[in-house]
C-alpha cells in the first residue's frame, strides 16, 4: 500500500513481512493524547524497514472501507501517487491485485501488488491487510516499470475499548540498483516517513468524511 507510498519489481516477491498486532514499544495513551504518528525507520544492508503506529478517533469499520477503496486512493490525496487501479479480484475475496504509479524526486515507479485480506486475527474486530510485489500478468495492460526490487508490508487496524482505533503500518523496501546510493539514504528514509504520514492522514480524513 503506499506507500504506497512505496508500498516494486518485475520479479515475484516471495513471502514478505507483516505486523498484525500492536507494537509493544508504543504507549497507546500517549499516542491518543498527542494524536501523533510514531514512526521508526531502519536500514539493514539494502532493506529499509518502516514501522508506524497511531491511535485515530475513527470507527474501525469505516476506516477499513476506505483502506480497500484502491481505485480512489489518488483522489484521497495519497502523497506522490499518480494513479491506482484494481486489475483483478475484489475486496470480498481473499486477494486482489492492484497497479500503482508513484513519482518522487524525478523517479517514477509503475508496479503491481498482490493485496491479501487476513482473516481470523486474534483480536475480535481487528482487520489486517498485507501486500507484496508481483509480476505483470498477460491480461494486465498497465506498464510494469519498477524503481524497487522489493516492496511488501501490512496495514493493521484494531478497535479500542474506549473508542477509536489503533493502526499500524509496516513496510519493507529495497530500491533498484539504478537509484544512486546518495539518493537512497536520504530520499528513501524521508519518503518513507513523509509518505507514511501522508497515507495515514489521507485515509483518516476520508474516513471522517464518510457517513
Amino acid at each position: 500500500m503506499w506507500w504506497c507510498l512505496v508500498l516494486l519489481c518485475a520479479r515475484v516477491a516471495s513471502g514478505g513481512e507483516a505486523r498484525f498486532g500492536m507494537d509493544p514499544t508504543q504507549d497507546l495513551g500517549e499516542l491518543a493524547r498527542t494524536r501523533r504518528l510514531a514512526i521508526s525507520v531502519e536500514r539493514t544492508d539494502d532493506v529499509y524497514r518502516l514501522d508506524a503506529s497511531a491511535v485515530l478517533r475513527l470507527d474501525a469499520q469505516r476506516l477499513l472501507g476506505v483502506s480497500v477503496d484502491y481505485e480512489r486512493y489518488a483522489q484521497f490525496g495519497v502523497p506522490n501517487l499518480r494513479s491506482s487501479h484494481v486489475v483483478s479480484g475484489a475486496p470480498s475475496e481473499d486477494v486482489l491485485y492492484t497497479w500503482n504509479w508513484i513519482s518522487y524526486l524525478g523517479y517514477a515507479s509503475k508496479h503491481y501488488l498482490a493485496v491479501h485480506f487476513v482473516r481470523g486475527l486474534a483480536v475480535p474486530g481487528a482487520a489486517g491487510i498485507r501486500w507484496e510485489l508481483v509480476s505483470r500478468q498477460p491480461a494486465w495492460t498497465y506498464e510494469d516499470a519498477s524503481a524497487f526490487t522489493r516492496l511488501d508490508g501490512s496495514w493493521y487496524m484494531e478497535p479500542l475499548p474506549e473508542g477509536g482505533v489503533y493502526v499500524r503500518y509496516y513496510v519493507a523496501a529495497v530500491l533498484d540498483a539504478s537509484v544512486p546510493e546518495a539518493l537512497r539514504a536520504w530520499a528513501v528514509k524521508r519518503q518513507l516517513r513523509d509518505g507514511t504520514r501522508g497515507v495515514v492522514e489521507a485515509l483518516a480524513h476520508e474516513a471522517e468524511r464518510r457517513p
